[in-house]
């Protein structure tokens, strides 16, 4: 074999790594993100149908109520929660970076509230396009702006 041969066959096998490297980051990124998703998910059905305090911090408006670690800790310490979708066994669901799950509540009508869940996602950082919320449709709220207690997050 030739030099220039070689060259060209360690620099294909290098390429090749590579590529290989990147599909496999990219099916990992995405499964920790479908797992994520489907734990969100779990706490937000769990939640909702479990915890009767969350209702007591639901807010009269359109302004989010976020929930701090320890309020959303104490909602979810109900022995009913199972958080279905997640593998953590600790009292409080976390994110792949091992981070608290933010959790938000506003209040729709005189009986009824909504709650939203999320992570702040690889840059740990709220609001931004990394964020995995549930519901899917719903965007993190502003707390910096909206809420008086934005600096405990």
């Amino acid at each position: 074999m030739s030099k220039l041969s070689k060259t060209f066959s360690l620099i294909s096998a290098v390429c090749a790594i590579l590529l290989l490297s990147f599909v496999f980051y990219y099916i990992c990124i995405t499964t920790q993100k479908a797992v994520l998703r489907s734990c969100i998910s779990s706490v937000v059905g769990d939640v909702a149908e479990y915890s009767n305090e969350i209702g007591d911090f639901a807010r009269n408006g359109e302004n989010w109520y976020v929930l701090t670690d320890d309020e959303a800790k104490s909602v979810l310490s109900n022995k009913h929660l199972t958080f279905g979708g997640c593998f953590q066994l600790k009292s409080q669901p976390q994110d792949m970076k091992e981070k608290n799950l933010k959790i938000a509540v506003r209040k729709n009508s005189e009986y009824g509230y909504s709650i939203m869940v999320w992570s702040k996602g690889f840059d740990n950082i709220s609001g931004t396009e990394d964020d995995i919320v549930s519901p899917s449709d719903e965007k993190v709220p502003n707390y910096i702006w909206d809420y008086p207690h934005w600096s405990r997050l």
